[in-house]
């Protein structure tokens, strides 16, 4: 795989993140003050589950800009089988979300614009909540793995519908392969099949991210296309990078943890803290926050890491 400087960050946009414009406006914006190696279209987290009709509440200052579920979808194992066919109606905010891609798009930045998808069993968690998704593939797994088929071929759609839009990169999420909240053999069953043919669909893209989020986590990875990048947040209790190349071909984009991004409050706490992440994890080009930005995390920050990061290059 070609080796490219990636470095990157990304918040939320409460508010902003419902409607095309808006969304395109926050992240051109951004883009333009920070000139990122990639432009991470963030919507909200819930965007996907909300297409199927899942509700959320509007955002309640959420330090890091996220909205709640309020109603889940899912009640009995027979609704897994009822999910909508996005490609015969294209949910109203799938539009704006991808809308905001052709508005970006159109600016015509030369970075790759990179679009924020959730994993399909991450989306089916979200429609049931984690114990009902549990219980069903407990007693009904067959009805549970008929509906993520039906979300993986959705989610393929939208992976198609961001290709015409103009992006040239994922960011693919999966919030549930943490040991907390899922056992490795659960995923394995129920999440690895789709993830491989979602990453598969994106083997071509110019930018391939695959987003492991939280802590404790294990990876249950399958065979992945060789364009594809694993990210996680660097702590104690994740693999190490010496571990995980022992074991993976995958280039890792290790993040730092924000919390010690918010504790370098000068340049030089600044230029130790990344130089001793590259030192850490070598083999990537660039430097990235294990997830998202708080709201708080001010653009003069921002400039300030975005300096160094460039001054150390």
């Amino acid at each position: 795989m070609k080796r490219q400087l990636l470095t990157s960050f990304w918040k939320h946009w409460p508010e902003s993140d419902q409607e095309a414009q808006k969304l395109a406006f926050k992240t051109i914006e951004f883009q333009e003050r920070h000139k990122c190696d990639f432009i991470k279209i963030t919507p909200a987290g819930t965007w996907q589950a909300v297409c199927y009709g899942v509700e959320d509440e509007n955002w309640n200052n959420d330090p890091l800009g996220r909205r709640k579920i309020t109603k889940t979808l899912i009640q009995d194992s027979a609704d897994w089988l009822r999910l909508k066919d996005f490609s015969r109606k294209i949910p109203a905010l799938m539009k704006e979300i991808v809308g905001s891609c052709k508005y970006i798009a159109a600016h015509k930045f030369s970075e790759p614009i990179v679009f924020t998808m959730f994993n399909p069993i991450s989306q089916a968690i979200q429609l049931a909540g984690l114990e009902v998704f549990k219980e069903h593939c407990r007693l009904d797994p067959e009805k549970v793995l008929a509906g993520i088929e039906i979300i993986t071929m959705n989610s393929l759609f939208v992976i198609k519908e961001f290709l015409n839009a103009g992006a040239s990169g994922v960011f693919y999420v999966t919030q549930h392969m943490q040991k907390t909240l899922l056992m490795p053999e659960l995923y394995r069953v129920f999440g690895e099949v789709s993830d491989i043919k979602c990453l598969e669909s994106c083997s071509d893209m110019q930018i391939s991210i695959f987003h492991i989020h939280g802590e404790n986590i294990f990876l249950s990875l399958g065979k992945l296309p060789e364009n594809c990048m694993i990210h996680y947040c660097h702590s104690s209790d994740n693999m190490q990078p010496h571990e995980f190349y022992k074991n993976y071909k995958y280039y890792l984009m290790l993040g730092i943890p924000v919390s010690k991004m918010m504790e370098c409050v000068s340049i030089q706490q600044i230029r130790e803290c990344v130089q001793s992440y590259r030192k850490l994890n070598p083999l990537f080009d660039g430097t990235t926050a294990g997830c998202v930005l708080p709201l708080d995390f001010s653009d003069e920050q921002l400039s300030q890491w975005m300096n160094e990061i460039k001054n150390l290059s």
